[in-house]
């Protein structure tokens, strides 16, 4: 699902720290290794359990969205801004994802009955933002999330938002995501273009938790692999 590798990074952590305490060797270490084992111990489950499952949890949710931050920080940092965007767009993604989770809604398998429920506001909502009107469809990307969670009249939304105007912007912002995907090679994302999409979604997240992004100091001992 991810390309963390959580489970083997639990491993050999925990090996780790087993280490430390059978030498007494690097003790200065262990507290940050105990902290991140915490923290690994309920992502690890990534590769063991079904998604739909994972995304009810608000601690896997909330790790999962440490990690996107501090990968789109590193890329960030490498002036990888189209890699550092992609990042972002995904906790974007996630936290509907995981809302429409929590009302039973798996956004890869969108039910008959919810579409046919909530149709007809999602079409009306779609064409006042984007022009045209389209159905909710089995599966749903970030947008169609964001409006089927409006539609819902999901209590998290409603408390940070007033007006539908939002999801006009949120339209916006995620366009430069949208548009790297269609133009490839041809667009590459600037780093203006990318501390304005970092700053917008910093704001969804200190509206989980004003801390939050902060927090991401807590995994900073950890690296990541990728698949090539």
């Amino acid at each position: 699902m991810w390309e963390f590798f959580f489970k083997d990074a639990y491993g050999i952590l925990k090996e780790a720290s087993e280490k430390i305490s059978q030498y007494q060797l690097l003790k200065e270490y262990k507290e940050d290794i105990e902290r991140i084992l915490g923290i690994l111990s309920v992502l690890k489950d990534d590769e063991e359990s079904k998604y739909f499952q994972l995304l009810k949890n608000d601690k896997f949710v909330r790790y999962i969205i440490l990690f996107l931050y501090f990968k789109s920080k590193i890329y960030g940092e490498k002036r990888n801004f189209d890699e550092a965007v992609i990042m972002l767009y995904r906790i974007l993604e996630l936290i509907s994802q995981h809302r429409l989770a929590l009302h039973e809604i798996d956004s890869n398998d969108v039910s008959s009955l919810i579409r046919e429920r909530y149709n007809q506001e999602f079409k009306a909502i779609k064409k006042e933002i984007i022009g045209t009107e389209s159905e909710i469809g089995k599966k749903i990307g970030l947008l169609d999330g964001w409006i089927l969670l409006w539609c819902l009249k999901d209590e998290f939304l409603y408390k940070k938002e007033k007006d539908i105007k939002f999801l006009k912007g949120l339209k916006d912002k995620i366009e430069i995501r949208n548009l790297l995907w269609i133009e490839h090679k041809n667009k590459k994302i600037s780093e203006k273009e990318y501390e304005e999409f970092r700053y917008y979604v910093e704001s969804w997240m200190k509206f989980i938790d004003k801390n939050l992004p902060n927090e991401v100091s807590n995994i900073e001992i950890l690296k990541f692999r990728r698949k090539d």
